[in-house]
């Protein structure tokens, strides 16, 4: 995945962050506790700490320069 000036415009770089990470998510198996992607232009991480998990992304924009994301997710299993 590589950042996309057109989207991140679109929708903002929070809201197309926000994708990069649940992508990623979907995509877990189940017993991982964390992942990480990276290429020269994004890096994206999961972490699961606890009842939660911890999304980053950092990413170069042409236009914008390095953006960077975090965003903590409590997982639905913990939520009784």
């Amino acid at each position: 995945m590589k950042p996309d000036r057109d989207q991140i415009d679109r929708l903002g770089f929070e809201v197309w962050a926000d994708n990069a990470i649940v992508n990623m998510m979907e995509n877990l198996p189940p017993d991982c506790t964390g992942f990480s992607c990276h290429d020269d232009d994004i890096s994206v991480q999961i972490n699961l700490v606890g009842k939660d998990v911890v999304g980053r992304v950092r990413a170069y924009v042409p236009g914008y320069g390095w953006k960077h994301y975090e965003r903590t997710i409590r997982r639905a299993c913990y939520d009784n």
